[in-house]
C-alpha cells in the first residue's frame, strides 16, 4: 500500500486546467453557437435587406453629408450582425459617427436585427464605425 498523496498545489492547478477548459468549451458551444447550425433566426430575406437599403437612402436624402449606401448589406455569421457601408460628403468627418449611430439604430427599431455601419469618405478611408 502506497502512502503518497499528491501535493494540494497539483491537485489545484488541475482544477484550474479542467475548469478553463470547461469555460472555454461553454463559450464556444454556448454562448458563440459555433457548432450550432442553421440560422440564428435574424437572417433577412433579400427583400428586407433591400427594404432596410431603401429605407436608410430614403431616410437620410435630405441630408448634406450622407452620400450612398456602399454595396450590399451583407450577414456577419461569425459576428451576428448585418454590416452596412455608407460613403459620406467630403467635409461630413464630424458627423460620421452620429450618422452610424442613427442608422444602427434606425436599423434595429425597424428590424429588429444586430448591424454595424461603416463610415468612409469618397477616397475610400475608414471615417467611423458604430456597433450594436
Amino acid at each position: 500500500m502506497s502512502t503518497h498523496v499528491n501535493s494540494p498545489l497539483k491537485s489545484f492547478v488541475l482544477f484550474l486546467v479542467i475548469a478553463g477548459l470547461g469555460w472555454a468549451g461553454y463559450e464556444v458551444l454556448w454562448v458563440r453557437k459555433l457548432f450550432a447550425g442553421g440560422d440564428s433566426g435574424d437572417v433577412l430575406t433579400a427583400d428586407q435587406r433591400s427594404a432596410i437599403r431603401e429605407r436608410i437612402e430614403s431616410h437620410y436624402e435630405t441630408d448634406r453629408c450622407f452620400d450612398s449606401v456602399r454595396g450590399n448589406l451583407s450577414w456577419r455569421a461569425r459576428d451576428d450582425f448585418y454590416r452596412v457601408d455608407i460613403t459620406l460628403a467630403n467635409g461630413c468627418e464630424d458627423r460620421a459617427r452620429d450618422l452610424c449611430r442613427e442608422i444602427v439604430e434606425l436599423i434595429d427599431r425597424e428590424w429588429h436585427v444586430a448591424s454595424s455601419v461603416w463610415a468612409y469618405d469618397p477616397a475610400g478611408r475608414q471615417l467611423a464605425s458604430h456597433v450594436r
